[in-house]
């Protein structure tokens, strides 16, 4: 692309008034721009250049030009989630992306992936598949192999769910050990904790039977023991 070709276009008779031409470019399979007669190409095949007197007779005169191997560069990359998403709400998701090349005819439409990492962090493969790391948004980039700088980019927000810790509850009244001889009452009482949640209550048990509960701190109930054991 780029390459230009100097037309030059002899006018008969030599000893016409005005001897001057317009040129012109007819576009065909091929692609090229003109500049006075300078023609300069721009993808491969065929053109038609055209020199058009200027006298007002309507004379004019036409070339067959054949463009070949000629570089068409990237002129814009468009990057898009699968199924349109921008997301990634799952640990350890991932979400594939997809470059759109511009033109059509791109002589090299390879792309290479890369991430750059904001508020949240995130890898991506060869293929363009970004795997969630931490929450946050990160920007996929999509950048062009053949030499134009071109590149196209998304932001991605990945939002990981926090993971639900287990409720820490433990008994402070009886003492581990401690006898009782039936019938006896037996004063029970607990500290519980939930380090990303809320305790609503505690639910004592004598073996696999439900005894009582208590909904507010310090969470304590009175058992009226009968049995033995």
């Amino acid at each position: 692309t780029g390459v230009t070709l100097q037309l030059n276009a002899d006018v008969l008779p030599l000893n016409a008034s005005n001897k001057t031409v317009t040129w012109s470019i007819i576009n065909g399979t091929g692609q090229a721009i003109n500049s006075d007669g300078l023609i300069t190409a721009i993808a491969p095949g065929t053109v038609t250049a055209r020199a058009v007197a200027n006298d007002g007779s309507g004379v004019y005169g036409t070339l067959i030009l054949t463009i070949a191997n000629q570089i068409v560069p990237i002129t814009n990359i468009t990057v898009t989630g699968a199924g349109g998403l921008t997301t990634i709400t799952v640990a350890n998701g991932t979400l594939q992306l997809i470059a759109s090349v511009l033109p059509n005819n791109a002589t090299d439409k390879t792309i290479s992936w890369s991430i750059i990492n904001g508020s949240g962090q995130a890898s991506i493969n060869s293929t363009g598949v970004v795997a969630a790391i931490s929450s946050g948004t990160v920007t996929a980039k999509a950048t062009s192999n053949d030499g134009s700088g071109v590149y196209g980019t998304m932001v991605i927000t990945i939002t990981i769910p926090s993971p639900n810790n287990i409720p820490v509850i433990e008994i402070l009244n009886p003492i581990n050990g401690k006898h009782f001889v039936a019938p006896s009452t037996i004063d029970i009482s607990a500290d519980a904790y939930d380090t990303d949640g809320t305790i609503t209550k505690v639910e004592f048990y004598f073996g696999s039977t439900k005894i009582g509960e208590s909904l507010t701190s310090p969470y304590s109930f009175s058992f009226d023991c009968t049995e033995t054991g």
